[in-house]
């Protein structure tokens, strides 16, 4: 269709797999209940954000594909140098620290497209997209990072003084204080 560009959009839930790695348990123990909180987490302690596109487009004005991540900010899509071969080539948006809050949308994804010119009517618009990928890095304190190691490991249903003294509870785990106050 004549003025209609092809495109390949990339989403990544950012935030799920910041869960995976430091654990639900986490974001409780700092506080971050909820979505608002856990995004506002990640967003403040982003240090790297980079999207990857390995791909090429045609269209009526040759070969190029340009690809650009989502600015939540200004409803924008920045975009890179664009591919002007026709072969698969690796582009990538690296997004400057200072602005990583801006890509992280309040849901936690982060968004990439990758588009061709638009079609004149007689020639298409084409992607030819291989491969898409989304680098980040974050910095927290080891401090933080322990917070994140005790959480996960934390454990529910520990023995009072008296519940160990008395040793009547066999659904409870026994710390060694505990043991040696039995």
């Amino acid at each position: 269709t004549a003025g209609k560009s092809a495109a390949h959009v990339a989403r990544w839930n950012l935030l799920e797999e910041v869960k995976e790695f430091l654990g639900d348990k986490f974001f409780t123990a700092i506080g971050a209940t909820d979505v608002a909180s856990q995004v506002a987490f990640i967003r403040s302690k982003g240090t790297s954000l980079v999207g990857n596109t390995w791909g090429f487009g045609s269209s009526a004005s040759g070969n190029k594909l340009s690809c650009g991540m989502y600015r939540q900010r200004d409803k924008d899509w920045p975009y890179n140098s664009p591919n002007t071969q026709n072969s698969v080539k690796k582009m990538s948006s690296n997004i400057n620290p200072s602005s990583i809050p801006f890509y992280i949308a309040d849901d936690g994804f982060v968004t990439e497209i990758a588009y061709a010119e638009p079609s004149d009517g007689v020639t298409q618009s084409a992607t030819r997209v291989d491969y898409s990928n989304l680098e980040f890095k974050m910095k927290i304190s080891m401090s933080e990072y322990f917070n994140s190691l005790i959480a996960a490991n934390h454990v529910e249903n520990l023995a009072t003084q008296e519940e160990a003294e008395t040793g009547e509870d066999n659904k409870k785990i026994m710390t060694p204080l505990r043991v040696m106050q039995s």
